[in-house]
């Protein structure tokens, strides 16, 4: 049985999946059996039920599917009837659903876009979404003159805070061209890069005004 009544918060399923076709991107699919317990008052309406537990995940950092959910699809249900036991309060179901996963880990390599300069380190955002901050070193310097509000620039993963609802990384400079980290070629991947970049400008001229 499908469960088609899903919404979805964040960059959105469709970026999401879009993302997925980047191997650098770290972004990856998992399809997954799991039990769910819901109120009594979705007994009527369980695809609510379902969905709105789905979307409280998006933007967290899940433990148990080691990545932060981007979003979900090709939901269903696995048992077809929700049971609600004597001595618990709750209706109990079976379901099967595709997160789309962002995992990164030390040591991987990640393209940001600048939102902040200064003069001890940058701070990026990735995939729209994710913070990122770049520290300098005496083994990882930079030219401040070189760098502007909007380029995109590599950076090897050092740090990752995996705190359920607050979910930051910190890295430094990856000593590689940005063409050779990826592998995405075509008008859809132009379009996301340009997007990042744009709304990373927008923001930076609302400050200012």
């Amino acid at each position: 049985m499908g469960v088609d009544r899903y919404r979805l918060k964040g960059i959105g399923r469709e970026k999401a999946n879009l993302l997925t076709q980047d191997p650098t991107s770290l972004c990856v699919k998992v399809t997954k059996e799991q039990n769910m317990t819901l109120s009594p008052a979705f007994i009527g309406s369980i695809s609510e039920g379902i969905s709105k537990q789905l979307d409280s995940k998006i933007n967290d950092y899940e433990p148990e599917l080691k990545g932060i959910v981007l979003a979900y699809e090709d939901l269903q249900l696995v048992s077809s009837d929700a049971s609600l036991l004597a001595d618990r309060p709750f209706l109990f179901i079976k379901i099967k659903v595709t997160y789309i996963l962002f995992q990164p880990h030390i040591g991987s390599i990640l393209t940001g876009v600048i939102k902040e300069i200064r003069e001890s380190h940058l701070v990026c955002v990735v995939h729209e979404m994710f913070n990122a901050t770049i520290f300098q070193s005496a083994s990882n310097l930079w030219d401040i003159s070189t760098l502007k509000m909007g380029d995109r620039l590599l950076f090897e993963v050092t740090e990752i805070s995996k705190n359920t609802k607050i979910f930051f990384l910190q890295g430094k400079l990856a000593n590689l061209p940005v063409d050779e980290a990826s592998t995405v070629t075509g008008e859809a991947e132009e379009e996301h890069v340009e997007k990042e970049t744009e709304d990373m400008m927008t923001d930076a001229s609302e400050e200012l005004l």
